[in-house]
């Protein structure tokens, strides 16, 4: 199936339809291709949920746990390794030895913690509303007069087009 064209949305664009399967919206296109709308003005746009109805919050939080724990064991076993080569004296060797493991912690904390969130943000969080749960695909238009945008949201709600 051909595809239009995709471009950047900027301020000459107008949102004219939106759908929950991708297929859908296809169909919709091949609708608005042959009631003869220019399908270099018509553009197919997934859209993904904001961040705040994702997992990347908790995801994160428990990569952190996760990296601060993992970061201070590893922290720990460099300390025990280099604490009898480099430091002398019983206070230095717990200095150095809480020095390396808070450093170590902090270092898991953040790259396991970015880690996690940026993986969660691709999981949806549990909700009960059906839109927060789904992905949706927006059909927009570029350039096109008042009249013919009203048209062609019309046989996009004819389609099945949610309320854009």
């Amino acid at each position: 199936m051909e595809r239009p064209e995709e471009f950047d949305q900027r301020q000459d664009q107008s949102p004219i339809g939106v759908f929950v399967d991708r297929n859908q919206a296809e169909t919709a296109i091949n609708a608005l291709r042959e009631a003869n709308f220019p399908m270099e003005q018509i553009s197919l746009m997934p859209q993904s949920p904001p961040v705040p109805k994702t997992e990347a919050w908790d995801s994160g939080a428990k990569g952190a746990i996760l990296g601060t724990v993992i970061g201070g064991l590893i922290g720990l076993l460099l300390s025990s390794l280099s604490s009898s080569v480099v430091v002398t004296s019983d206070v230095d060797v717990l200095v150095h030895t809480l020095g390396i493991v808070a450093i170590a912690s902090g270092a898991g904390a953040a790259s396991i913690g970015i880690i996690a969130a940026m993986s969660g943000v691709n999981v949806r969080r549990d909700t009960n509303e059906a839109a927060d749960a789904a992905p949706y695909y927006l059909v927009v238009a570029k350039d096109i007069p008042s009249d013919r945008l009203s048209q062609a949201k019309d046989l996009l709600q004819q389609l099945g087009s949610q309320a854009v």
